[in-house]
């Protein structure tokens, strides 16, 4: 088996989405929900903040105010 995207042997872990295969990097790359603040990838056991459309890593979000 090969990753979809890059085509490497996905040799311990794979992802699967729209009945193709994945690897870590690749899935998050493409799939994985992003930080609105690092725009890094947020895992799916972390603890967010969402705030109106986006969402952040707890160490991500503040508060601020626009004038």
């Amino acid at each position: 088996m090969q990753c979809a995207s890059c085509k490497e042997p996905l040799e311990t872990t794979c992802f699967y989405w729209d009945k193709k295969l994945y690897c870590k990097y690749d899935y998050e790359k493409l799939f994985a929900v992003k930080c609105g603040g690092c725009f890094e990838a947020i895992a799916p056991n972390e603890f967010v903040m969402q705030a109106q459309k986006s969402v952040y890593h707890l160490s991500c979000f503040y508060c601020c105010v626009y004038e």
